[in-house]
């Protein structure tokens, strides 16, 4: 091997590692008596990005539709459930912006079929 490549490959990895150091996930969990939810955020430098659900896990029959709003990170919005009983949160990305960090508590309140349930999601 040549030196050239030998460079090459050391300023490849390097750049990779430092790539890798600004990443950070942090996965938020929670479970009330009627619902579990779960939001997970990945930190990369100054963006962000958020993924989650909300799942039906009581005994009634799933309800057609819900409405959530989250503290700490100002989320809100309504929507159906699958026939799974799981709506997804979709994908939101966001820079600049921050993620809450692990020692943060989110609280959730689901409201369905003139219900509500508050759901505290903490970081694992």
């Amino acid at each position: 091997m040549n030196f050239g490549k030998v460079v090459f490959l050391v300023i490849l990895l390097g750049f990779s590692l430092l790539s890798a150091c600004g990443q950070k996930t942090v996965i938020f969990s929670g479970e009330g008596e009627n619902w579990r939810v779960q939001i997970e955020y990945e930190q990369r430098g100054e963006d962000s990005k958020k993924t989650g659900y909300i799942k039906y896990i009581g005994t009634e029959p799933i309800p057609k539709e819900i409405e959530y709003s989250f503290t700490v990170v100002s989320s809100s919005g309504k929507g159906a459930l699958g026939s799974d009983g799981v709506m997804s949160l979709g994908i939101s990305e966001c820079s600049p912006c921050t993620s809450p960090s692990e020692d943060s508590e989110i609280v959730g309140l689901i409201k369905w079929n003139n219900q509500s349930e508050t759901v505290t999601i903490t970081g694992e």
